[in-house]
Protein backbone atom coordinates (compact mmCIF):
# COMPACT_ATOMS: atom_id res chain seq x y z
CA UNK A 1 0.00 0.00 0.00
CA UNK A 2 1.05 3.05 -1.03
CA UNK A 3 0.42 6.73 0.54
CA UNK A 4 1.31 9.70 2.35
CA UNK A 5 3.16 7.52 5.12
CA UNK A 6 4.49 4.82 3.22
CA UNK A 7 6.99 3.28 5.59
CA UNK A 8 7.17 5.97 8.22
CA UNK A 9 6.63 5.23 12.15
CA UNK A 10 4.22 7.05 13.74
CA UNK A 11 3.72 7.69 17.39
CA UNK A 12 -0.16 8.60 18.01
CA UNK A 13 -0.94 10.18 21.56
CA UNK A 14 -3.85 9.13 22.60
CA UNK A 15 -4.67 6.53 20.14
CA UNK A 16 -6.94 4.46 22.56
CA UNK A 17 -9.85 6.15 21.56
CA UNK A 18 -11.72 9.17 19.39
CA UNK A 19 -9.92 11.36 17.57
CA UNK A 20 -6.18 9.56 18.80
CA UNK A 21 -8.16 6.64 17.24
CA UNK A 22 -8.93 8.06 14.00
CA UNK A 23 -5.36 9.51 13.41
CA UNK A 24 -4.07 6.04 14.15
CA UNK A 25 -6.38 4.21 11.70
CA UNK A 26 -5.77 7.39 8.88
CA UNK A 27 -1.80 6.78 9.03
CA UNK A 28 -2.37 3.22 8.67
CA UNK A 29 -4.63 3.51 6.15
CA UNK A 30 -2.06 6.25 4.40
CA UNK A 31 0.72 3.06 4.59
CA UNK A 32 2.60 3.49 7.45
CA UNK A 33 4.50 0.66 8.11
CA UNK A 34 4.63 0.92 12.09
CA UNK A 35 2.24 2.37 14.67
CA UNK A 36 2.99 3.04 18.54
CA UNK A 37 -0.38 3.43 20.25
CA UNK A 38 0.07 5.25 23.19
CA UNK A 39 -2.82 5.06 25.99
CA UNK A 40 -2.60 6.73 29.69
CA UNK A 41 -5.51 4.46 31.21
CA UNK A 42 -7.79 2.06 29.04
CA UNK A 43 -5.30 -0.89 27.54
CA UNK A 44 -8.72 -2.52 26.28
CA UNK A 45 -9.54 0.12 23.88
CA UNK A 46 -5.34 1.01 23.21
CA UNK A 47 -5.50 -3.29 22.02
CA UNK A 48 -8.57 -2.72 19.99
CA UNK A 49 -7.26 0.92 17.97
CA UNK A 50 -3.80 -2.11 17.43
CA UNK A 51 -6.09 -4.86 16.17
CA UNK A 52 -7.72 -2.05 13.64
CA UNK A 53 -4.36 -0.75 13.08
CA UNK A 54 -3.09 -4.06 12.29
CA UNK A 55 -5.73 -4.96 9.88
CA UNK A 56 -4.26 -2.15 7.25
CA UNK A 57 -1.21 -3.73 7.54
CA UNK A 58 0.94 -2.32 9.78
CA UNK A 59 2.58 -3.44 13.05
CA UNK A 60 1.81 -1.99 16.48
CA UNK A 61 3.12 -1.70 19.78
CA UNK A 62 0.86 -0.14 22.43
CA UNK A 63 2.77 1.68 25.00
CA UNK A 64 0.96 3.42 28.40
CA UNK A 65 1.84 6.49 29.51
CA UNK A 66 0.18 10.37 30.39
CA UNK A 67 2.07 12.36 27.79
Amino acid sequence: MSGQYTDFIVVVTGASTGLGRAVALEVAAQGAKAVVINYAHNRDDAEETARLVGAFGAETVVVQGDV
